[in-house]
């Protein structure tokens, strides 16, 4: 329930604004009325995430508000937990006689409509799956074969090959996945984390190949040592996988979506999916793309800034039964230079 003024029955607004902070986290107050907050919804981001990306306002309607558009469903969540919340403690203080405001109203219509447009479209994306397998379909063979790089089969001599798709003075993360440190680790984890942030440059000049198994397919501000969204610096590539589909019917949702993407490279991890890189589209190119990706049965998951994917030339391990079982070497199967 929304709050449009607080009467003397209702808690005092530092009350109400720790009540919003147990809800949404930690607020840092500009004003009495609005301040920064971490967005609820940042790991959807689909760009990276600057720090007053997200702000919440506390006078009339109490919301989150975010730049980002990917985070939208999360955000609408968080705005409805902190409202309630704050519609309770006014409850809980004897005051009942809420009603909606037109702003109020105004704002719960337009998330409504934007709640059904994106339901409605990845609902048409799930539908039109089959005519794009249909139709797109190849197998992985006939991929290969249309590289425009030739690739010669030795996966174990590819990894130079993706960074190559980098300018040389980008900064990239290449390691395991607890090859990354946080803020409050010692120096010596953070000294060690390190290791894993090199220029693309500095990657192929080393002397030994890096031995992944993962990659990022962002980049980096110099100096990081931790492989979170706040380090990332920019954001070239797009990487969409799907753990649904076979490879075959993959490929078909690559070559719809290379209708307006330019594929640059696709990977097959040793595993169930493949990962397939292209340049990082524009909001003009794909305004909707993460519910599309969702009814096209893709992971929406690699949309995060600084989500870690698969490294060629790497040998895949798993545990099976407290065993270690190789499952293969990670490879090109296509690279566009």
């Amino acid at each position: 329930m929304i709050i449009s003024s607080l009467s003397p029955k209702v808690q005092s607004p530092d009350q109400m604004k720790r009540i919003a902070e147990s809800v949404i986290g930690p607020i840092n107050w500009e004003t009495g009325s609005f301040g920064v907050c971490a967005c609820p919804g940042e790991s959807l981001h689909s760009s990276a995430t600057k720090k007053r990306d997200c702000l919440f306002y506390f006078d009339g309607v109490p919301t989150i508000f975010c730049q980002h558009k990917s985070c939208a469903t999360a955000v609408e969540l968080a705005n409805n937990q902190v409202r309630s919340a704050i519609g309770k403690a006014r409850v809980a203080s004897g005051c009942i006689d809420y009603r909606p405001t037109i702003q109020e109203q105004l704002q719960r219509g337009e998330r409504l409509n934007q709640k059904r447009e994106d339901e409605q479209l990845v609902k048409r994306s799930r539908e039109s799956l089959p005519l794009i397998i249909e139709e797109y379909s190849c197998p992985t063979a006939d991929l290969w074969e249309d590289s425009p790089t030739r690739l010669m089969d030795r996966p174990v001599d590819e990894w130079p090959l993706i960074l190559n798709l980098f300018n040389s003075s980008d900064v990239i993360w290449i390691g395991d996945i607890y090859d990354s440190a946080k803020e409050d680790q010692d120096d010596l984890k953070k000294d060690a984390a390190r290791e894993h942030f090199k220029t693309a440059g500095e990657w192929l000049d080393s002397s030994a190949p890096p031995a992944g198994p993962l990659i990022c397919p962002c980049t980096f501000k110099a100096g990081s040592y931790s492989r979170s969204k706040a380090n990332v610096e920019s954001q070239p590539f797009l990487v969409v996988e799907s753990d649904v589909l076979s490879h075959e019917h993959f490929l078909g949702v690559v070559r719809f979506l290379e209708q307006r993407l330019r594929l640059r490279a696709v990977v097959d991890t040793a595993g169930k999916s493949l990962h397939a890189w292209f340049d990082y589209p524009r909001d003009e190119q794909f305004p909707d793309l993460p519910s599309m990706l969702e009814g096209f049965q893709c992971d929406t998951a690699m949309l995060r800034p600084s989500q870690a994917v698969r490294f060629p030339s790497a040998r895949r391990y798993k545990k099976d039964h407290g065993s270690t079982v190789f499952m293969g070497v990670q490879s090109l199967l296509y690279l566009d230079l």
